[in-house]
């Protein structure tokens, strides 16, 4: 029995395709937890899916509002995002900042 149960959990974790946003939805899926990947390009076969876990890959760039509202909406049709983690690499600035 695994010390973490995220059984009842649905996280969200862009950046998900590879590196340390691909760990982390295969640890959180390993704990149980339904796992909407997201990342801006095509996923290459995902990462494992833990033992009860569920991984859903959704390709999507959280810098398009659009991409976001349809991530968001999947993890709404699982039972609504209860985790978020952000490994998207890079940096996006507001136009203000420029």
């Amino acid at each position: 029995m695994s010390w973490l149960n995220l059984t009842s959990r649905v996280a969200v974790v862009t950046g998900a395709n590879s590196g340390i946003g691909l760990n982390v939805a295969s640890l959180l899926s390993s704990h149980g937890a339904t796992v909407i990947a997201a990342d801006r390009t095509t996923f290459a076969g995902g990462g494992e899916v833990g033992r009860g876990g569920k991984r859903i890959d959704v390709k999507g760039d959280i810098a398009e509002e659009g991409d976001i509202e349809r991530i968001f909406n999947i993890a709404d049709g699982e039972g609504g995002a209860s985790i978020l983690v952000n490994c998207k690499w890079g940096l996006v600035i507001p136009s203000c900042y420029s």
